[in-house]
């Protein structure tokens, strides 16, 4: 009998090999990414270069001559001597075809990679960015991303995370700027859970919640990837008006960060003072939105298409 019973339980064993060569392979890919070494060097908070003199003031940007590979693509140019600059407080919009190296600014900005080759200065004086402590520098960002992380927490929490310490009041003021006046304004909406990955939410509050979180860590440079692209359009006004009436309130507001935003859509970007028309790693256009319509260039054919 037991002879019997130690054969079936040996057979049923079997069945789980597959399983257990997947776990291996699994914890083989994830140990050595724990093990990685970054070429990214990370600082604290001592660090004394990349820190701002004062939050939620805008800081100057200008990348010079950058070109970049990623490192397993190391045949693939996806910058290619991009150089263009944006002014402190501007409100500035990437713009151009699927693959011409939108989202790689964004990722150098952030510190995921250094340019292969030229520089990026930051304020004045310029100050090179591969020489900013990573901790302080990230401080200063407030990212927005087409697909906002959201936790199964209170509203409330979801807004402050990631955050440093801030008064009701700042909260407050950081909501309505981001246009969530409509359903955080009684305790009760900012006591409830939002169920896993905010699901109670819709798209459009969602978005609004990752604006309100980027906006109370007061940033300096405000970064929107596509912010509204995953959105139906009625969600996509929503969200839009609430980016409009941020861009416009910091005239008068003693914060005005400088913004960046990545957009398919055009008609997301016509109130930005600048565009960068960006393809094939380079910049091929520059101007307002009348001034490049005014040229019938790229851009006027990327918008002449969303038009149609």
């Amino acid at each position: 009998m037991g002879v019997f019973l130690c054969a079936m339980a040996a057979g049923q064993s079997m069945a789980f090999l597959g399983d257990v060569d997947a776990a291996k392979a699994a914890a083989h890919d994830v140990f050595e990414l724990l093990e990685a070494e970054t070429s990214i060097g990370i600082s604290d908070s001592s660090s004394s270069k990349g820190q701002a003199t004062q939050d939620g003031q805008g800081m100057r940007i200008k990348f010079d001559n950058i070109s970049f590979t990623y490192p397993h693509r190391k045949g693939v140019k996806v910058l290619d001597g991009l150089t263009f600059e944006v002014e402190a407080g501007q409100t500035v919009a990437l713009v151009g075809p699927s693959g011409g190296g939108k989202s790689t600014v964004f990722a150098l900005l952030q510190r995921f990679y250094d340019p292969t080759e030229g520089e990026i200065l930051v304020d004045e004086p310029a100050a090179r960015l591969t020489e900013a402590g990573l901790v302080p520098w990230r401080k200063h960002i407030g990212f927005v991303s087409q697909e906002p992380v959201l936790f199964d927490m209170s509203l409330e929490e979801n807004v402050r995370y990631g955050a440093p310490p801030v008064s009701s009041a700042e909260l407050q003021e950081a909501c309505s700027r981001a246009g969530m006046d409509d359903f955080a304004g009684s305790k009760v909406a900012w006591d409830a859970q939002l169920g896993p990955r905010g699901g109670l939410l819709s798209g459009g509050q969602k978005q609004r919640v990752a604006i309100a979180r980027a906006l109370v860590r007061r940033p300096r440079l405000v970064m929107l990837d596509e912010a509204t692209s995953a959105l139906d359009s009625a969600s996509e006004a929503t969200v839009q008006k609430a980016i409009d009436s941020f861009i416009t309130a910091r005239t008068a507001a003693l914060d005005k960060p400088t913004i960046l935003i990545i957009a398919h859509r055009l008609s997301t970007v016509q109130k930005a003072d600048k565009i960068l028309v960006i393809s094939g790693g380079k910049l091929v256009e520059s101007g307002t939105h009348a001034q490049l319509l005014s040229e019938r260039g790229v851009y006027y054919g990327l918008y002449m298409k969303g038009a149609s």
